[in-house]
């Protein structure tokens, strides 16, 4: 069986265990800690490999076990694809994969409607060199594409098109500019006064006169 967490800043895979077949506890604690935040009792088959993947916030935590054994060969030029939606924020969504910049609008959903805490069956795609999207249920509006997005932010940022700043950009930054100069003078006439009040020989001083 594998571990799989989710909930971390930076979801992460832990190592692999043998462990013995039949019906089993698995608990989940926060590391240091005593009490489990997840405690499922799942039965496990002879000779398959297991993910158990944990999800959620600490105090809400969920957790789910996922047989990754393949029971039919997805066959030549194909592979197998099953998605575990654990994303708290998203009631549903849908995936997409697709040839690298298909249009969305003229696909549908490689594995569509997969609810929160639950995991879709495995379907059969074509190999290849393949773009995954994740949208909401029943949208095209993408919620997951980092790699396409990253690519689309640096093309946008250069070469600088310079004939939006007089329009677009000239005004904002002056006033930007303006409440920053602003703001560091205020600051330095609030600042002096209370620099000389709290210096220890001026306290002195006048104390003693």
């Amino acid at each position: 069986m594998r571990l799989e967490n989710t909930r971390s800043t930076e979801p992460s895979l832990l190592s692999s265990v043998e462990i013995d077949s039949g019906t089993r506890e698995v608990q989940i604690a926060v590391a240091g800690s005593s009490t489990n935040v997840v405690d499922l009792i799942p039965t496990f088959l002879a000779d398959n490999a297991y993910t158990f993947v944990t999800f959620g916030a600490v105090g809400t935590a969920s957790g789910t076990v996922v047989n990754d054994t393949l029971t039919v060969d997805p066959g030549a030029g194909m592979f197998a694809l099953r998605v575990i939606n654990g994303a708290s924020n998203n009631a549903g969504i849908d995936v997409y994969v697709t040839s690298p910049g298909e249009d969305l609008n003229t696909v549908s959903p490689s594995i569509s409607g997969v609810a929160y805490g639950t995991t879709s069956v495995f379907v059969n795609l074509p190999a290849g060199n393949r773009q995954i999207r994740v949208t909401a249920a029943n949208s095209k509006q993408v919620i997951y594409d980092a790699p396409a997005q990253m690519k689309d932010l640096l093309v946008r940022m250069w070469p600088i098109a310079w004939s939006h700043y007089p329009k677009g950009v000239h005004d904002a930054l002056m006033e930007t500019l303006h409440i920053a100069t602003l703001g560091t003078i205020l600051a330095v006439a609030m600042a002096i006064p209370v620099g000389v009040l709290a210096a220890s020989d001026f306290v002195a001083l006048y104390a003693d006169g």
